[in-house]
Order: C-alpha cells, then sequence, then structure tokens
C-alpha cells in the first residue's frame, strides 16, 4: 500500500494528516480478527512470537505508540459495547471479548512486544487509500464523506453484516 503511493504518503502535512485520520472508523489494525494469536497473548504475556513479515511501515517510538492508541481505543469500546468494536474495529466477536477483559499494564506489554503487527486497516486496498490520501492532501469535505461512508461499507462487509443484508433482500430467513 505504502509502495504504491509513496508521493501520497510523503507529502501530507499535519493538517492533512488530521484530516485523513478523522474517519469515523479505526483505520488500524493490531490481528484483530484473529482470535487464537490474541488468546496466546492472554495466556502468555512474555510471549514473543515471529515478526509479521520483513516490512516494517513505522519506527519503533511511532509503531508502539500507535498500537498503544488503537489497543486503549479497542479496549474501551469493546468495554462498552462488542458489537459496536466488531464494526468500528474490525475486531471478530471473539476478540473483542479478550480485548474487554485486559488491563491497561497489558495492553502496554503487547504494544512494546507486538507493535510490527500494526498494520492499516485494508491495507490491500490501495484505492480506497489512495482516495482518502488524496481527498485529505486536497480538503475535499465531499471527497471525505464520500469515503467515510465507503469505509462504512468496508466495515459492514467484514462484520459480516452484509450477508444478513442479503439474506434480507432475498428473503432468506436464518
Amino acid at each position: 500500500m505504502v509502495r504504491m503511493q509513496p508521493g501520497l504518503w510523503v507529502n501530507l502535512d499535519a493538517a492533512a494528516r488530521r484530516r485523513a485520520s478523522r474517519c469515523p472508523l479505526l483505520l488500524a489494525d493490531i490481528r484483530f480478527r484473529n482470535a487464537p494469536w490474541w488468546q496466546r497473548l492472554c495466556n502468555d504475556a512474555s510471549w514473543r512470537d515471529a515478526p509479521p513479515g520483513p516490512t516494517r511501515l513505522f519506527l519503533r517510538s511511532q509503531a508502539v505508540e500507535l498500537t498503544r492508541d488503537a489497543l486503549i481505543v479497542a479496549w474501551r469500546t469493546a468495554q462498552q459495547d462488542t458489537r459496536l468494536a466488531v464494526t468500528l474495529l474490525g475486531m471478530s466477536g471473539e476478540v473483542a471479548g479478550i480485548v474487554a477483559t485486559l488491563g491497561l499494564g497489558h495492553l502496554r506489554r503487547i504494544a512494546d512486544l507486538h507493535h510490527r503487527h500494526l498494520r492499516p486497516r485494508w491495507d490491500g486496498s490501495s484505492t480506497f487509500w489512495g482516495r482518502l490520501l488524496r481527498a485529505a492532501s486536497r480538503d475535499d469535505r465531499q471527497a471525505l464523506c464520500d469515503l467515510h461512508l465507503h469505509a462504512w461499507q468496508l466495515a459492514d462487509a467484514d462484520s459480516g453484516s452484509a450477508a444478513s443484508a442479503a439474506k434480507a433482500t432475498t428473503g432468506l430467513r436464518d
């Protein structure tokens, strides 16, 4: 994703970064759909798994800080409403349940030990990210609004409720 649009990333100023970050959904992912990985973290606080791959997206200090922030948002959201965490954060229900039970110290350790797992949400969608970065750079409010709607649609598809909507429109029942 970053390699496909390096000019857009490099040229983002602080105001454009703020505009891009106003998306109503968390734009970061930390294996939020991988329940076995999260269960292992809970059962062994010192566990260090293999790095996620050769691509390093952030400097260590930035990655740790972003991971902590994302985990705190995830933790508070999962504690308040699991269904909301599934939609807004792209978590599986099982991961939301796990994250909701963690303490702040555990979240800090996870960020310190596993920050390399921080990835942009929908990192396979260079179209979404390219449109978001261009709209944020231009301060195109209509395009940003359209992208927020697109993000909701992506989140809906991730959460599985798109399948429920398809069943409802075709008259199928559970």
